[in-house]
């Protein structure tokens, strides 16, 4: 049995966006995509020099001594030109507005809150200095300058660099194929009618859904709990998927299969176990390139060992530059208790106090549990030498919306 961070570790050895190549994607539909190559820009950012207040543009080397008073001639406004009618004599001024184009005499904008203005004279008491309010050329991004690096995953904060860049598609890595297996007999899909002691397949609805955050292609299946019939779905899987995923029939029951069926179809194990709660019996090995990782099928046990194993493969195989986002410190709301010898990814509600990050338990922490999931927005990891840990104790948090 291996440490969390260590499977964590060795998940991702040599993984990499490989040969599925690149597409290009309308700006529109990138957001949670992986860039492919590194992005130039093409022009500069801002593409000239603009006012950033609205007020009046001066050239401060032409300002006397104060009070000053200076004849105000013509304007510029955001998408017009630059200048007044007649052009700039020394010692005027020019209206100005937010994000309108500075005319080359000028250096500098005097906001209007701190000026007059009567009979088409501005008057005011103290100078700007040379360059306020003033956003210059290319201070933005300029032309030539490395816009983002290969392996960002695109966000809503990048797209609007990205527009103003004038692009209209991105190269993007092509979503990886994740293969979903369902394993079990008990199995039937939600409101299909199984018998009573069926059980409906909530894993594979909840991995399709990770997979998708993480910006793979799920494509799900399931299989009963016989060796043939797993070792069939296997070849399939491997046939035309990047990363093979099993839930159920992983740990060494009568009717466990996935693991010999993992052996039969040439798959070499990495590890078999791993020191964590839940999802202790959780097997990982490869396929030649192929990554095949085996699940517990309870349903919380399935969910964080995916997300923390899983989920870092899938990224990792988008070229993505932080696979494994690390977890963040917060203070333990209450009293909780830590396993020995291994590390509990408790489901937990973050709480945002005027210091610090919080975080509470959820009732529910079943490894089959469904509800105490549902209420859940992070996992918390506790671990303890003692396996007791008071309130405020600091621990890692992974929230939910970070994995």
């Amino acid at each position: 049995m291996i440490s969390l961070d260590e499977a964590r570790a060795r998940v991702l050895v040599g993984l990499g966006p490989g040969p599925r190549g690149v597409e290009r994607v309308p700006l529109d539909e990138a957001v949670g995509r992986v860039l492919a190559e590194p992005l130039v820009s093409g022009v500069d950012l801002p593409a000239f020099d603009a006012s950033a207040m609205d007020g009046y543009a001066v050239a401060t080397a032409e300002l006397g001594a104060p009070p000053f008073a200076l004849p105000v001639e013509g304007e510029s406004r955001a998408g017009g030109e630059a200048g007044g009618a007649g052009g700039h004599r020394a010692g005027g001024a020019l209206r100005i507005f937010t994000g309108a184009p500075l005319p080359p005499w000028a250096d500098a904008v005097l906001p209007q809150e701190r000026a007059s203005l009567a009979g088409g004279q501005v008057t005011f008491e103290a100078a700007p200095a040379r360059g306020a309010n003033v956003r210059r050329r290319g201070e933005d991004l300029a032309r030539g300058a490395l816009a983002l690096g290969a392996g960002a995953r695109l966000g809503a904060a990048q797209v609007p660099m990205l527009a103003a860049l004038g692009l209209r598609d991105v190269p993007v890595a092509r979503r990886p194929r994740v293969a979903l297996l369902a394993v079990g007999d008990e199995l039937c899909d939600p409101g299909g009618g199984g018998g009573a002691a069926s059980v409906v397949d909530s894993n594979g609805p909840m991995l399709a859904a990770l997979v998708r955050q993480a910006g793979g292609e799920p494509r799900r299946a399931r299989v009963g709990d016989d060796r043939e019939a797993v070792r069939a779905a296997l070849r399939d899987a491997f046939a035309s998927a990047d990363l093979v995923v099993t839930s159920g029939g992983v740990s060494v029951g009568a009717y466990d299969y996935v693991r010999r069926a993992f052996e039969d179809e040439g798959v070499a194990f990495d590890f078999g176990s791993v020191a964590v709660k839940p999802g202790k019996p959780v097997a990982f090995g490869r396929r030649g390139g192929a990554p095949a990782l085996g699940l517990p099928g309870n349903p919380a046990a399935a969910f964080v060992t995916f997300a923390m194993l899983g989920l870092p493969i899938v990224r990792a195989l988008q070229g993505d530059l932080c696979p494994a986002p690390a977890p963040l410190p917060a203070r333990l709301a209450g009293e909780a208790r830590a396993p020995e010898g291994r590390v509990e990814l408790a489901r937990a509600r973050l709480t945002w106090g005027p210091a610090a990050l919080g975080v509470e338990l959820v009732g529910g922490q079943s490894s089959a549990g469904l509800a105490g999931l549902a209420a859940a927005d992070a996992l918390a990891w506790l671990s303890a030498p003692g396996g007791r840990l008071p309130a405020g104790s600091a621990v890692p948090v992974s929230p939910l919306a970070l994995l």
